[in-house]
């Protein structure tokens, strides 16, 4: 975490109408380590659980959201999950978040640092690489090339 290639970025999330399946962010999980997010009283965030579920990310008014990304998965062996997570807001109101991300150095190559729980196959994951495919496949017109980035199925086991 030496010189780490951390970010915050602003995010709008204009009003979608209330039966709208619009997206305000696409499913997806993030590749960094921790992302860390204020408590927004608009809502809208929602993580899908280990039942394949879609559920609201309630927190309280002084709280913060903490959410495990896809390095701190792979650190870990499996033992944390990253949360595929999106938004739909569908307040009437206008959504800001400013989430700040935490990522190591951009040359670090990231790999479990305990064994591996049973089932858990990744490969090891290249922060630079990664960090540059996640920004170009945030357009809509492309798709990521990092297998890191599948949204996949939680095991059972």
């Amino acid at each position: 975490m030496t010189n780490p290639l951390t970010n915050m970025t602003l995010l709008n999330y204009p009003p979608m109408p209330p039966q709208s399946d619009t997206w305000g962010i696409h499913p997806h999980k993030d590749f960094n380590l921790l992302t860390l997010l204020a408590h927004d009283p608009i809502g809208g965030l929602e993580v899908r659980n280990r039942a394949d579920e879609w559920i609201s990310a309630e927190c309280p008014p002084d709280g913060l959201v903490l959410n495990v990304g896809d390095m701190l998965e792979l650190w870990s062996g499996g033992r944390l999950i990253s949360t595929p997570h999106r938004v739909f807001n569908k307040s009437g109101k206008p959504r800001q978040s400013f989430p700040f991300f935490s990522k190591p150095r951009f040359d670090v190559i990231v790999e479990p640092l305990l064994k591996p729980i049973d089932g858990f196959d990744r490969p090891p994951l290249h922060v630079g690489t990664s960090a540059a495919d996640i920004w170009y496949s945030n357009w809509p017109d492309t798709v990521s090339t990092d297998p890191a980035q599948v949204l996949g199925e939680y095991s059972t086991s």
